[in-house]
């Protein structure tokens, strides 16, 4: 876009566009090079030394806020121990809107007098850790004499962001179906949690059944330990309330299967 407004205005030297904008021309050439993001103040600067049509000056806003979100989202996220505790994106998204409200000259009371809202509410849009309103954010571009549409879209974007990062790391974070199972049966008794454990194996979910055993072992009593490997080396059938047999045919007395020996070991 800068480099279309250059051509369009005559293409003027590096040299020129810096005098006009005091933006140092190496800045100015990794502009127009495209090979960097550099602050929100050159680059309008340098829009308005090369037009001053207001629809331009306000792609060129738009397309800056725009590439500056994709940047915050391309950059690594700061873990919670991090110095300032907050998230990348926001601070980079602040630090731009504290430059807006500097290079206008309005203090937070000023802006507080031209927008009506509560000078609490336009500091924390500026320094809290909290994500501003988007009507907040437009309010106070337009206060400062900038495109409020334009920081409203940012906004709002950054914020669809934010919710489906939450939404991930709370899928991530949930318990699966299986762990709730283990967490449950590994307070049962030794002959249920064995029976629930063939039971799984059976079913194809020997990884389940493993995880299972190695669980029991790790949190029960040595005494309960030796009865649930009783139980899984040596299977009964399951019984009902009459304390009959549930089979029609009485199991097979079965040798020991090497799957459980080695389930047991890995636990020891």
């Amino acid at each position: 876009m800068l480099r279309h407004l250059r051509a369009a205005a005559g293409n003027p030297t590096l040299a020129a566009i810096s005098r006009r904008t005091s933006v140092s021309v190496a800045t100015l050439s990794r502009l127009f090079a495209g090979s960097t993001l550099p602050s929100r103040q050159a680059v309008v600067a340098t829009a308005k030394t090369l037009t001053t049509d207001g629809n331009e000056l306000n792609a060129v806003n738009d397309l800056y806020l725009r590439a500056l979100m994709e940047r915050a989202r391309a950059r690594p996220r700061l873990t919670a121990a991090s110095a300032t505790g907050k998230d990348p994106e926001l601070q980079q998204f602040q630090d731009n809107l504290q430059a807006l409200v500097r290079s206008s000259g309005l203090s937070v009371r000023q802006l507080a007098a031209r927008t009506g809202i509560a000078r609490s509410t336009i500091s924390d849009a500026l320094h809290h850790t909290r994500l501003p309103r988007p009507d907040t954010v437009a309010a106070i571009a337009e206060a400062c004499g900038d495109a409020p549409d334009s920081w409203k879209r940012a906004v709002t974007e950054l914020a669809r962001a934010h919710e489906q990062a939450a939404k991930t790391a709370r899928e991530e974070s949930a318990p699966s179906p299986s762990d709730t199972l283990i967490e449950a049966a590994v307070t049962r008794s030794p002959a249920e949690i064995a029976a629930l454990a063939a039971n799984l194996k059976d079913n194809g979910q020997s990884a389940v059944a493993a995880r299972l055993v190695e669980t029991a072992v790790k949190e029960r009593t040595v005494e309960d330990v030796a009865a649930l490997a009783v139980a899984l080396l040596n299977p009964t059938p399951d019984r009902d309330g009459e304390g009959e047999s549930l089979a029609e045919v009485p199991p097979q007395k079965q040798e020991p299967t090497s799957w459980w020996r080695r389930r047991l070991g890995q636990a020891d």
